[in-house]
């Protein structure tokens, strides 16, 4: 099945539902027997309490509790009418749909007042239509009413347990969807911080690069006429200062087009100070380095805001 298709149940909708329900409960009155064994009324008044006791089931998803107590009447009423009646199919099938639509509480006295309902029924079942002196129509209405409650109860029970199990799956897409969304941001706050990071590096490069290119320049600018060697160092200053400040523009700008951590190239730290002194120094700024004890061992992240401390000052 393809993935990406919905379930068949998922794809109907609520009038097909309710074409189906008519289906079940047309079924459930020829099941059931609910035209048989009605005596003493006329026909038609037979007929109308059958149907009244089972096609209410049709629109069940429409009027849950109205249609329950309707076809609980009509049941207990067909008990009390017949000298031989079926367990009350249609309010087992009903009563599925009660705790899967409504809260449990409601559910709860919807079930206690079908019982009492169905136990008034198979009482003048075997009272009213086999007197009470037959000990074979008590027998039969205790069987009557051992199974329409096991049925009814049963019924409420499969359709509590199809509640929990629907709000035990919308939990777990309710926590799938928090997740995903919690993933989102904090990749999107991941994403910030790195681009917000790299800027720093390219300010941080750019800044020193081209504070140190425009005092060279000045340099070479100043004595190019009286000491054109002087010059000449200052433009070789120049060039090597650009290409390291090049160097670190191209890896950030590496990073920014890398998928993972494999375009990442080592940052500058307290390591490279020493370099960092020969540059500014060609610039013909006086730098002394004095490194007292051992250097500690830093977080990537310290060690490279303690460099660009020390590039800034220079």
């Amino acid at each position: 099945m393809d993935a990406l298709r919905p379930a068949p149940l998922t794809r109907l909708r609520p009038g097909h539902w309710i074409a189906i329900d008519a289906v079940v409960a047309v079924l459930l009155l020829f099941v059931s027997g609910g035209l048989a064994d009605i005596t003493g009324l006329p026909r038609w008044a037979a007929v109308v309490i059958g149907a009244l006791a089972v096609l209410p089931a049709a629109v069940r998803r429409r009027w849950p509790r109205a249609v329950l107590a309707l076809i609980a009447a009509g049941w207990a009423t067909v008990a009390a009418l017949s000298f031989s009646v079926e367990p009350p199919l249609a309010v087992a099938f009903v009563m599925y749909l009660i705790p899967v639509r409504l809260t449990r509480a409601e559910a709860l006295r919807l079930l206690a007042g079908s019982l009492v309902v169905a136990a008034a029924g198979v009482i003048a079942f075997g009272l009213v239509r086999h007197g009470v002196y037959r000990a074979g129509g008590m027998r039969a209405a205790a069987g009557l009413g051992l199974e329409s409650g096991l049925l009814i109860v049963g019924a409420w029970l499969i359709g509590y347990l199809v509640r929990l199990q629907r709000a035990y799956t919308a939990g777990l897409w309710a926590q799938g969807d928090r997740q995903a969304r919690e993933q989102l941001a904090e990749a999107r706050r991941a994403n910030s911080e790195e681009r917000l990071r790299i800027a720093r590096e390219l300010h941080d490069v750019v800044a020193h690069s081209m504070s140190l290119i425009a005092v060279q320049a000045g340099v070479a600018n100043y004595v190019v006429g009286e000491h054109p060697e002087e010059a000449a160092r200052a433009l070789s200053s120049i060039e090597e200062t650009s290409r390291g400040a090049l160097r670190e523009m191209r890896a950030l700008l590496g990073v920014l087009r890398a998928e993972g951590d494999e375009a990442l190239v080592p940052a500058p730290g307290l390591a490279d100070l020493k370099s960092l002194v020969d540059r500014t120094a060609e610039a013909g700024v006086r730098v002394c380095l004095d490194v007292r004890g051992d250097r500690p061992r830093l977080s990537a992240g310290l060690d490279l805001a303690a460099y660009r401390v020390i590039q800034e000052a220079g």
